[in-house]
């Protein structure tokens, strides 16, 4: 006689509550991981570019070394540009064979840094989309004064190279900018803020007072050279629609107004400076959307800081409220007073 008897049988499994549970921990996980990781890549980011800075100060010390202990000019003389004289001794790039640059692609520092120091292109601007946005323009020279000297147009990616490098350069006040008051020669080739002779911007490392302080480089940004600006060494498109600026522009303004006006004329002006620069309450609250020239073309693009590059060839990263030290700027800035406005004192002779 056999005997049956009745097994239950148990399936292991969650039940949907546990799944609910799971689920959600899992999403709490994933919220509490991700603004770590995403804090992650802009710290990542950050030292990108504190490497790109170390680089590119590097290069400019080569520079120099190469030139007699001289500095980068800039944005040079206007003549210096022009008539086929020696300066224009850059090659324009492969699509030439023996064409040198020449005209408004010459009045720009960024290809004397390039074609001196062989710098090279994806170091200039090392976005990588910006970079690659730049590859893919047209590469057409356009003959000037003669048929072996090119300059090239607004929307080739000569031009974009030129004016938007990664980090502007202190030009005002280090090499000089034709621009801003430097190579005069109707008799007066320069100014010194204090009145004894001299000139207000160094023009050889040896000149420089405090090198672990003054600045060469700083992270910058600027309005899209193809959409006009280019002649006028791009002076009226920095402030270009937020859609057309780019994470990167030729030069970096000073925060105090500076000297202005190009041309060899005596006189000469002072002009701009960052928003609120004359009041005890200026304006350090960092916007992305701000017109470029609020704050110089100064780019605060990590954590609200600016990554410089010094003299004597160290990195930092500045707050705007720092960026405004005018002896960060300038070699012959001294402190005269107490109050934002007095902290500069330019008496041009």
């Amino acid at each position: 006689m056999s005997v049956w008897r009745r097994t239950r049988v148990r399936f292991s499994g969650f039940t949907l509550i546990e799944l609910l549970v799971v689920i959600a921990i899992i999403a709490l996980l994933i919220g509490l991981l991700l603004p770590g990781l995403a804090h992650s890549r802009s710290i990542a980011k950050h030292v990108k570019e504190q490497s790109a800075a170390n680089q590119m100060i590097r290069a400019y010390l080569s520079y120099s070394s190469d030139n007699k202990d001289g500095c980068v000019p800039a944005a040079p003389h206007w003549a210096w540009a022009h008539a086929n004289n020696p300066y224009a001794a850059f090659h324009a790039g492969d699509t030439l064979q023996g064409g040198f640059l020449e005209g408004t692609i010459m009045k720009i520092y960024t290809w004397i840094l390039v074609s001196q120091a062989n710098y090279p292109l994806n170091a200039v601007q090392f976005d990588k989309s910006t970079y690659q946005d730049f590859m893919s323009r047209p590469d057409v020279p356009q003959a000037i004064g003669g048929p072996q000297y090119h300059d090239y147009a607004d929307t080739s990616l000569h031009k974009a190279f030129a004016f938007h490098p990664s980090f502007g350069i202190n030009g005002v006040y280090v090499g000089g900018a034709y621009t801003d008051g430097a190579f005069r020669t109707n008799g007066r080739p320069g100014y010194n803020p204090h009145g004894a002779g001299g000139l207000f911007y160094v023009t050889n490392i040896s000149q420089v007072n405090y090198p672990s302080k003054l600045m060469v480089y700083s992270s910058s940004r600027g309005g899209d050279v193809a959409y006009g600006g280019g002649w006028n060494y791009g002076a009226s498109n920095p402030d270009a629609p937020a859609d057309k600026v780019l994470p990167g522009y030729w030069i970096v303004r000073p925060p105090r107004p500076a000297p202005t006006g190009r041309g060899d004329t005596p006189t000469m002006t002072l002009g701009g400076g960052w928003a609120g620069w004359n009041t005890q309450n200026p304006d350090n609250n960092w916007r992305e959307n701000a017109a470029p020239s609020t704050w110089g073309m100064v780019h605060a693009r990590h954590f609200k800081k600016v990554v410089t590059a010094d003299v004597d060839g160290h990195v930092e990263s500045l707050k705007l409220d720092q960026m405004r030290d005018m002896t960060r700027w300038s070699n012959y800035a001294r402190k005269v007073g107490t109050t934002p406005a007095s902290d500069w004192n330019f008496t041009p002779q």
